[in-house]
């Protein structure tokens, strides 16, 4: 369920540029640094209760799918607005190679931090 909610969120997200047009980018990604930080401290203490947590937890990842969407379709529509023409490919295809090498780096970087997590004991 996990990934089916993250994207819809990407999805809506990524539809939504002819409504809404995010200037400031950068918010994306703190956004993204406080979901991180409230998932790592979930995962470790367990704060939201048993029963309904879940469903707090199926908002968080909405909500992570909705930010990551606006900040993909946000990042290149102002690459193809602002860039010249000339730079404008090149632009485009930086940003998408960025874009999975940090996808990549992610999980890679998610793969220890996932067993470490485990071996932690339960509070």
């Amino acid at each position: 369920w996990y990934q089916l909610i993250y994207q819809v969120g990407v999805l809506i997200s990524r539809s939504s540029l002819g409504i809404i047009v995010i200037k400031k980018i950068y918010l994306m990604s703190v956004f993204q640094g406080v979901n991180m930080i409230i998932f790592t401290f979930q995962a470790i203490f367990w704060l939201l209760p048993n029963t309904s947590g879940i469903y707090f937890v199926f908002l968080f990842i909405f909500w992570e799918g909705l930010l990551g969407g606006a900040a993909y379709v946000n990042t290149f529509h102002r690459i193809s607005q602002e860039s010249k023409d000339r730079e404008r490919e090149f632009s485009l295809g930086i940003s998408s190679v960025a874009d999975s090498s940090a996808i990549g780096l992610a999980g890679i970087v998610a793969l220890p931090l996932h067993n470490w997590i485990c071996k932690l004991p339960t509070y």
